[in-house]
């Protein structure tokens, strides 16, 4: 009989400490992250777009193109999204056009689809993209045939208006492989609905009306978060929005949100207040040391132990508009299935390299590498490494590199 152990570490507590990156101080709109935590993007109000690749330690501007100027500046940065490898990556301004890069910002290409657009979104494999615009809040903008949300299944050489009810998007988010999406909106009826299907038909939630700025959901797309500017709240669901529950938070606007994969791992950022973390799906919260300031764009890795924050500056010069990089250590926890006569270990892509080691006697210190290298399930944001399911015992565990 074949007996196999997983090692998993005990948690860790976490750090919770907030560090400003050295971008300079401007008006940032949003942030994006890679899987991993490694590559991060930054998009700033009437100027560039900032990239690192190395977890926020360096950054550099991206060279996107960009049309003449009209009523709006173009270079208001309100849509970022990234794959999960950050190569595929999504930008889009205020009022166009909706740019793609599918080599990590070197070259771009670009649809001239001009709308007041406030937010993206991008399956891991960077295939399936999302854009969402408020054109009915901006009058000086005639409003174009479509609901104001835009759909690519090709990397965004192609883009489709969805059947979707016209009212003034704010936000949206995907599941990993694009099918089931999370958009919120501004509007006396509803205001947060859901598409199971890629977006060929939308469903809505009872969710209260209010303006939802913010929209995040864990890779299987059945954990969501949205949040909205005061009275309205944060509110979660553990089962694609057919439910919610509001979190017991400040009673301020909130203009960002951000899930792990396996949407355990939330964050919530309040315009000028704190940001919360919950480590239960949103049944408990606590605020971190981040700073007060006017908070307005989150994102999450993977695993939830690193993030990027971004704020405005503004209230006559007290808050300065920076980004800001938190990161607490992974503690990985290993998954064993049968599939097909084989096993398959898997984990979620961590923040911090890990190597997976095995050992026929665990009470001895001979550990050696698993060879196989992990493949990355773009479904779940899951490592896996599959191995025969032979007989006699084996242990496992990940360690940190």
């Amino acid at each position: 009989m074949a007996i196999f152990s997983l090692l998993n570490s005990a948690s860790i507590i976490l750090a919770q400490t907030w560090t400003a990156t050295s971008l300079p101080s401007t008006e940032y709109l949003r942030v994006a992250s890679s899987a991993d935590g490694m590559t991060l993007l930054a998009g700033t109000y009437d100027g560039p777009v900032y990239q690192s690749t190395n977890a926020g330690s360096s950054w550099t501007a991206l060279d996107i193109p960009l049309p003449p100027p009209t009523y709006f500046a173009r270079s208001n940065w309100y849509g970022l999204a990234s794959s999960a490898d950050g190569n595929t990556i999504a930008a889009v301004a205020f009022s166009g056009p909706i740019c793609v890069s599918t080599n990590a910002g070197v070259s771009w290409s670009e649809t001239n689809i001009d709308d007041p657009f406030q937010g993206m979104a991008c399956s891991a494999d960077g295939r399936r993209l999302l854009a969402v615009a408020a054109h009915q809040a901006y009058p000086p903008l005639p409003p174009p045939p479509s609901s104001g949300i835009y759909l690519s299944a090709d990397g965004g050489n192609t883009w489709t208006p969805a059947n979707a009810p016209n009212i003034m998007w704010f936000s949206v988010a995907c599941s990993a492989d694009g099918t089931t999406i999370l958009a919120g909106a501004s509007s006396l009826g509803p205001s947060v609905y859901v598409s199971t299907n890629s977006g060929a038909t939308w469903n809505p939630t009872s969710l209260p009306s209010a303006a939802y700025a913010c929209t995040a959901c864990s890779a299987d797309g059945t954990r969501m978060i949205a949040g909205s500017f005061s009275p309205g709240g944060v509110f979660t669901s553990t089962d694609t929005g057919a439910t919610w529950t509001r979190a017991a938070l400040t009673n301020l606007d909130y203009f960002a949100v951000a899930s792990s994969a396996d949407g355990s791992k939330l964050a919530a950022a309040a315009h000028g207040g704190p940001i919360y973390r919950s480590l239960d799906s949103g049944l408990t919260w606590t605020p971190t040391d981040a700073p007060y300031t006017n908070w307005y764009a989150i994102a999450s890795s993977a695993d939830g132990n690193a993030l990027v924050a971004a704020s405005m500056d503004g209230n006559g010069g007290t808050y300065l508009g920076l980004v800001y990089t938190w990161q607490s250590l992974p503690s990985p926890r290993l998954n064993l299935a049968p599939s097909t006569g084989n096993l398959v270990l898997s984990w979620t892509l961590p923040s911090r390299k890990f190597a997976l080691q095995q050992n026929w006697d665990f009470t001895t210190s001979n550990w050696t590498d698993v060879t196989t290298p992990p493949v990355l399930n773009l479904k779940s944001l899951q490592n896996e490494v599959t191995i025969p399911a032979a007989s006699g015992s084996m242990f496992y565990r990940l360690i940190s590199r």
